[in-house]
């Protein structure tokens, strides 16, 4: 994005909505935001930020390792919901276990404060903690959006997206 000045609209979704606080921060050709069901930091936040005391009841954290992954059993209900049993089954082979300091790492900026945003709420979605971004002014009713689509992690396609203005503002 930074060797180009042509127009970018970044699409964020779930975790990816900590990523693009920071990385779209600052970026001239970036003019417009797209939270999918994300999860949207102020600078300091970081994921573990939109928790409570325990974490996600699809997780399982190894405290004694240091990592964390999507426990089996939760991952189709909760991320695959609309997928078929062989979609399931390949991502089922593709889950790997990942670094808890990535649930720790605060962002140093928010670019959804600088940058025009919407944020697009996905009501079936299972992952992204409910109401985790009530208090962000992007995700208030002026600028948020609804859709019956699941879109979480899914390879399926949405079943609707609602977008409320381009880069040139129509």
């Amino acid at each position: 994005m930074t060797a180009s000045d042509e127009q970018t609209v970044v699409v964020a979704h779930s975790y990816g909505g900590i990523v693009t606080a920071e990385a779209a921060a600052g970026v001239d050709a970036v003019c417009h935001l797209l939270f999918v069901s994300s999860y949207l930091p102020e600078a300091g936040q970081s994921l573990s930020s939109f928790g409570g005391e325990e974490p996600a009841p699809f997780l399982d954290v190894d405290p004694e390792r240091g990592t964390f992954t999507v426990r089996p059993e939760a991952l189709a209900e909760t991320f695959l919901q609309d997928c078929d049993p062989e979609t399931q089954r390949r991502a089922m082979d593709k889950t790997a276990r990942q670094s808890l300091a990535v649930l720790g790492q605060p962002v140093q900026s928010a670019a959804w404060r600088h940058v025009p945003s919407t944020y697009l709420v996905c009501a079936d979605d299972r992952g992204t903690r409910p109401n985790c971004n009530a208090s962000s002014p992007v995700a208030q009713p002026a600028s948020r959006n609804s859709t019956p689509a699941t879109t979480h992690s899914s390879p399926s396609p949405p079943r609707s997206v609602t977008w409320s203005s381009g880069c040139d503002g129509g």
